[in-house]
């Protein structure tokens, strides 16, 4: 753990547990109204349960091992942000999605959203692949109507507490005007679509001598998953692919190793996947997090 506050946005989010107030960035937009509101969940042990609803044992430890020692994870998740909490809550509504929970699954959506909004763009997907998975039209209408009430629960006051629906408005429209100046423009001049995949695919996994031999693997599980047909993947995999697309179409990449964290599990899952010897993954969990956590220890 680091001994003192050392990510900016760190100082905001301490602001807003003290004293929430949106409008002045305490915390940050767009506002992590559950991630103020409760206490962070252990996200380790829910990726495993997740995992391991989606596919063997095995492949769910290995996976969960390697996502949680990745140096993304290592560095971010100790920080006072909210990357962790929502990361945790994004396994719970894998979980429930897989298990055929409709109503569990609309409900941790709904909270990874409103623990940090920038989820939605890889929960939405999910969701919507997860709710056209389901056997019939009463689950998915319920799925839907419980993911509106959920959502509901936590914009509503994060509205009151910016002054109304007209404020609210403004504040994040002024967010979306930054985010499209600074993010999706001027942060990604000078840079080719190689840096900017590297930053977001390789960099929140190590160096090269860790991060490729990683991405070859889930290379590989795609390839056996696909030819498996595992359809309780698909929500993971829409959701995951979209936010991809949509974070090195947008996002800025001197920010790339945590704004990667929701597509992770995606990689990591289908990395454990392609190696079905049992020792051979014991080997390769732990040698990875050893190397990882070097690296990420300075």
């Amino acid at each position: 753990m680091p001994l003192t506050i050392w990510e900016y946005d760190e100082n905001f989010f301490a602001l807003g547990v003290e004293h929430y107030q949106p409008l002045l960035h305490h915390p940050p937009p767009p506002g992590s109204p559950l991630y103020i509101a409760f206490a962070k969940v252990l996200g380790l042990i829910a990726w495993m349960a997740a995992f391991r609803a989606i596919t063997d044992e095995r492949t769910a430890i290995m996976a969960a091992v390697v996502l949680y020692a990745s140096p993304s994870i290592l560095v971010s998740g100790t920080l006072a942000l909210a990357d962790a909490g929502a990361l945790a809550l994004l396994a719970l509504a894998v979980l429930a999605g897989v298990r055929r929970n409709p109503f569990a699954m609309a409900v941790f959506c709904a909270a990874t959203i409103g623990w940090r909004p920038q989820f939605s763009i890889m929960v939405v997907p999910m969701f919507l692949a997860a709710i056209l998975l389901l056997e019939t039209w009463r689950d998915r209408i319920a799925a839907v109507v419980a993911f509106g009430a959920a959502c509901l629960a936590w914009l509503v006051p994060l509205v009151v507490a910016t002054g109304g629906p007209e404020s609210y408005w403004k504040w994040l429209s002024s967010q979306a005007a930054y985010y499209a100046a600074h993010d999706a423009d001027l942060s990604r001049s000078g840079h080719s679509a190689t840096h900017i995949a590297l930053r977001f695919l390789a960099h929140p996994w190590g160096p090269k001598w860790l991060s490729i031999p990683l991405l070859a693997l889930a290379a590989g599980g795609g390839v056996f998953v696909a030819l498996r047909k595992n359809v309780k993947i698909v929500p993971l995999a829409t959701g995951g692919v979209v936010y991809l697309a949509f974070a090195l179409a947008t996002m800025d990449p001197a920010d790339a190793v945590r704004y990667a964290i929701p597509a992770l599990p995606l990689i990591a899952v289908l990395a454990a996947s392609a190696v079905r010897n049992p020792q051979l993954a014991t080997v390769i969990a732990i040698g990875y997090s050893i190397g990882a956590y070097w690296y990420a220890s300075p």
